[in-house]
């Protein structure tokens, strides 16, 4: 089915409650969005979160997977959250406008300054979907270092779910993991060969207690 874009969309600030503070944190974290002037902010949220990371260099297998994971959970009430990069984001939100399904966007640069730049046209169109486009940053701002990690750590702190489908070490995926154990986020990872270099780092999650994902069933068991 295609749909062209809504000719008008509204940019909201809107405040998520994180599922848990340390005490110089706040409960809740603020944040911009922009979505059709037909969709509904409280509807996106009303819906669990899953949010889905990986690495923008992903083998074609955790491509697969993204794929599949995504087009299996678009069957439940459930709201998807991913980030907007190449890779793992980019098979993930290609299956959720196969599938029309409301995803959050997560943006290191500002909304008006989509990044990367490549994806800014796909992106665009989740929000035809009902799905929304949020930083965590002013409306122009490019996207530095630090925001990566920070965006990581806000959709560790405000999905009700986190998945990793394959990450090396030290990437900002695992980061998401360690922040999403650190904050109580129930989390769940893609098992791959454990001489995979590419997995190294959400296998190693997995051997710290992260929960095997195959299919959608096992992230909707993880439900709180």
């Amino acid at each position: 089915m295609t749909r062209t874009a809504p000719t008008h969309n509204q940019t909201l600030h809107v405040a998520l409650k994180a599922r848990r503070a340390t005490s110089s944190e706040r409960d809740e974290i603020a944040a911009r969005v922009r979505m059709s002037n037909d969709a509904q902010w409280d509807d996106l949220i009303s819906r669990p979160i899953i949010a889905l990371v990986g690495t923008r260099a992903c083998t074609g297998s955790a491509a697969h997977m993204a794929r599949t994971l995504t087009c299996q959970l678009a069957r439940h009430e459930v709201t998807l959250m991913c980030d907007s990069g190449i890779g793992t984001s980019q098979a993930i939100m290609e299956a959720a406008l196969q599938q029309e399904t409301p995803t959050i966007c997560c943006l290191p640069s500002g909304l008006a300054n989509i990044y990367p730049r490549a994806n800014a046209h796909i992106c665009s169109q989740l929000i035809t979907y009902g799905g929304a486009h949020l930083s965590l940053r002013e409306d122009h701002e490019p996207p530095v270092r630090s925001a990566f990690l920070d965006l990581k750590t806000f959709m560790a702190r405000t999905a009700s779910i986190l998945i990793v489908i394959e990450a090396a070490s030290r990437t900002s995926a695992v980061f998401a993991g360690l922040q999403a154990r650190i904050y109580g986020t129930p989390l769940g990872a893609v098992q791959w060969p454990t001489d995979s270099v590419m997995a190294a780092g959400s296998n190693r999650l997995l051997q710290e207690g992260a929960h095997v994902i195959t299919t959608a069933d096992d992230i909707l068991g993880l439900l709180p």
